[in-house]
């Protein structure tokens, strides 16, 4: 998460780099900053699928489905195979 972040101090223009930053903190299980990290990724790249889907996943762990719901509609104005692909992942239990 360390070099992640430090990247992202670096890098500011590159969603690649609070990206990473978010995956490290959801493998640690830590999903506000995973959330922030993917939120400032977004904010960075809007047309960021991969944060996007990220996004959505860590909402619905976290049981904000609305918020999960609204970034898989952010992705599928994007690229809508892969957001029919991830709600559907989604639905499963």
């Amino acid at each position: 998460a360390q070099l992640a972040d430090r990247w992202q101090q670096e890098a500011g223009d590159d969603p690649e780099a609070p990206y990473l930053l978010g995956v490290a903190f959801e493998g640690l299980h830590q999903p506000e900053p995973s959330i922030r990290a993917f939120q400032r990724s977004v904010e960075i790249d809007p047309t960021y699928n991969r944060s996007w889907a990220r996004l959505a996943h860590v909402y619905k762990r976290q049981g904000q489905l609305r918020e999960s719901r609204n970034a898989v509609a952010r992705l599928a104005a994007l690229d809508p195979k892969q957001a029919r692909e991830l709600a559907a992942e989604l639905e499963k239990p």
